[in-house]
């Protein structure tokens, strides 16, 4: 198997675990160095913890999220844009940007997102989550989500 093939599964694994609520699986894909940042809230975490910190803040606020992998693809050796789509109900506010939350009240949440993930070794070292805060906000609770 190539390289590629291989980050790509990994890649989809992470996200497969993840919406199988499985994260302590998933935070073993995870390096103890990686760096997680948030490129909208600005908030950073480092490692399997980090991720963990992540997953139970958005999944506290949608329990019943799914992130849909939309398309991988290979910016550089080991670093890959990776497109998803981000639906579920809130049950309570989620920051999403400094001073901007959305949520609560089992409104609809739905938008895309990119990260940017590096694999070195079989292993992620760096995630870098970024969205559009504004399309996020003006699309909150409708039934057709954003694009």
């Amino acid at each position: 198997m190539s390289l590629v093939a291989s980050d790509t599964a990994l890649i989809l694994r992470y996200y497969q675990l993840f919406n199988q609520r499985r994260q302590l699986e998933a935070a073993t894909l995870v390096d103890d160095a990686c760096e997680f940042e948030h490129r909208p809230t600005r908030e950073r975490s480092i490692g399997p913890r980090g991720y963990l910190a992540f997953a139970e803040e958005w999944l506290h606020a949608i329990p019943d999220l799914e992130v849909t992998v939309t398309s991988v693809a290979p910016l550089d050796t080991c670093l890959y844009l990776v497109e998803v789509r981000v639906n579920g109900h809130s049950d309570r506010a989620i920051t999403i940007a400094p001073g901007v939350a959305i949520g609560g009240e089992g409104r609809l949440i739905s938008f895309a997102a990119t990260q940017e993930i590096r694999i070195i070794s079989g292993r992620i070292l760096s995630s870098r989550t970024t969205y559009d805060v504004n399309q996020i906000a003006r699309h909150e609770g409708d039934d057709t989500g954003t694009s």
